[in-house]
């Protein structure tokens, strides 16, 4: 029955279609289907999800190692308020302008985007940002500058089309379109104005201001104004050479690379490995900086991390008399004990507890004694003299006293009256409050004015 049934189907199926129906109009040959895009673009929020993939790949491949040496100095927990030293071969954690991680930089950034209705974003450029952040993923932990680094072709400034015309009011440097957000730094709502990039010799404040190919510069007498210069070959005095070039003879030069002559130019301090300038048979040259692993290994006493994470390994290169150093290991000293600060001749003495109750009372000056830090409400000499989650602020009296670490949003006196998390950053309004670097970034990208 159902083999009747599907038979007398494919017999009426043509006869619908005119196929051997005498008078029946003729069906027109219809186009062919187009054949699909292989590579489809991706909704706006697709590339969004990517590039937070990306980012927290990123970010993931860069975590700290464990801080052994630290939790043994605290007898192991290290207090919430205390970040130890990263190594600063990671471009994850390489800092800012602002001091925020450039990850952290770019995560503010987008987010204050995304919500601005007076910005688009630009899908060449998400994913011209994907593509470089998803390419340094394997080496994502190799020290670039912030201002050298494939992060930087995910500035939110790239990633983002402004929608005001030149002369209207804005509120972001994101908002303008193809020109730049002036503002005259009013606390006002509108505080200002879409102004066309400066061409070059015109006065300027910021390399966002002029043209593309022009950068904000100034002679040591003169105003800045955007100019072609800085470049390898232009005339300078010694602060206007862009990166990876220096001021030498009055000619932008570039900086010596490994196995170059240093003798009058310094080593490129930008370069994933790392150099300083010996002496050899064929004239100072540039070399790697030799980093020690073990305590009496050779290392460079001005490296960073020439024996290692301090944090990690408790060693420290120590400096001979020759600019050479040697990896020593670090002694911890209980409380009352004599103590030392980082860079003496010969091993250096740390108070244990010296991240949190404990500190050297006489140090960095020279040698002192272990003391123990007081409480809130006691009295303070100095950052080091205030017990975890207390710091040093100055009194209506004009004295110093340990006063409890300020939560998000309020005031401080100083780096050191902060939270974990949080620093001690200036507001709009002009008062220094309790801050995270993002939401100061944040709100630097969100509504500017005041800054």
């Amino acid at each position: 029955m159902l083999r009747k049934h599907m038979t007398g189907l494919l017999v009426i199926i043509p006869l619908a279609l005119g196929a051997g129906c005498p008078g029946c109009p003729l069906i027109p040959d219809l186009d062919p289907m187009p054949e699909p895009d292989p590579d489809p673009p991706l909704p706006i929020e697709q590339r969004w999800a990517r590039l937070d993939d990306a980012l927290d790949a990123l970010e993931d491949a860069c975590q700290p190692p464990e801080p052994t040496f630290y939790l043994e100095m605290e007898g192991g927990t290290i207090p919430a308020r205390f970040v130890p030293p990263v190594p600063q071969d990671w471009d994850v954690y390489a800092l800012g302008p602002l001091g925020a991680t450039l990850v952290e930089q770019l995560r503010a950034g987008w987010r204050a985007g995304r919500a601005d209705p007076l910005v688009t974003p630009d899908e060449a450029e998400m994913d011209a940002c994907a593509e470089a952040l998803e390419a340094v993923a394997g080496d994502a932990c190799v020290h670039r500058q912030p201002n050298d680094t494939p992060l930087q072709s995910c500035d939110p400034q790239l990633l983002f089309n402004g929608t005001v015309p030149v002369g209207e009011t804005c509120t972001s440097p994101l908002q303008c379109q193809d020109s730049t957000c002036v503002s005259d730094g009013a606390l006002a709502e509108d505080c200002g104005t879409c102004v066309v990039l400066l061409d070059e010799g015109s006065r300027c404040d910021l390399d966002t201001e002029c043209a593309a190919g022009l950068r904000c510069r100034s002679d040591l007498d003169d105003a800045p104004t955007c100019r072609d210069s800085g470049f390898v070959g232009d005339a300078c005095p010694e602060y206007t050479c862009d990166l990876g070039n220096t001021c030498f003879e009055g000619t932008c030069t570039p900086l010596a690379k490994e196995g170059e002559s240093c003798a009058d130019v310094p080593c490129d301090p930008n370069l994933e490995v790392k150099l300083s300038c010996e002496d050899t048979d064929n004239g100072p040259r540039c070399q790697p900086v030799v980093r020690g692993e073990a305590v009496g290994d050779s290392c460079h006493p001005y490296a960073v991390a020439a024996c290692g994470a301090l944090g990690v390994t408790g060693l420290l290169c120590v400096p001979g008399p020759d600019d050479t150093g040697t990896c020593q290991a670090i002694a911890l000293v209980e409380l009352g004990a004599p103590c030392t600060d980082l860079t003496p001749e010969g091993a250096p003495k740390l108070c244990r507890g010296g991240l949190s109750t404990t500190y050297c009372d006489g140090s960095p000056v020279g040698t002192g004694l272990c003391t123990k830090r007081n409480g809130e409400g006691e009295p303070c000499t100095s950052a080091w003299g205030c017990a975890d989650g207390t710091y040093c602020a100055e009194q209506d009296d004009q004295t110093l006293a340990c006063e409890p670490l300020g939560a998000e949003g309020e005031t401080c006196q100083n780096l050191y009256g902060c939270e974990a998390g949080l620093s001690c950053l200036w507001r709009p309004d002009g008062e220094p409050a309790c801050q995270s670097f993002g939401t100061q970034i944040e709100s630097f990208y969100a509504d500017f004015c005041g800054y």
